[in-house]
């Protein structure tokens, strides 16, 4: 029988057991900017493509939680947004989703 692994890496410990390495919680020093490229209200999540980095522009999904509250009544696609990128196993997601300008 195999073992399926979790996406995240991996270290073993003396007695031969796995425990996984999870990097710390992104900050507000690692807050970026981007615009938001789709909205579901319906289902309460959006998407939203970071500026380029390094010639990489990635979509990074949002839920309604994860948009300040007062926001997310006001966000409309192409809005500018600023937001903390984070790498899950799922992929990309963005957390604390702010509404930049005016």
């Amino acid at each position: 029988m195999t073992r399926k692994l979790p996406a995240w890496p991996l270290a073993e410990k003396p007695n031969g057991a796995l425990t996984v390495l999870r990097k710390p919680r992104a900050t507000e020093a690692d807050r970026t900017s981007g615009r938001v490229q789709k909205l579901d209200y319906t289902k309460n999540f959006g998407f939203a493509r970071a500026a380029m980095i390094d010639g990489d522009a990635r979509d990074y999904f949002f839920h309604r939680k994860a948009v300040e509250p007062e926001d997310w009544n006001a966000l409309a696609v192409g809005d500018l947004v600023s937001f903390i990128p984070e790498m899950t196993a799922r992929g990309p997601r963005a957390l604390k989703v702010r509404k930049e300008g005016a």
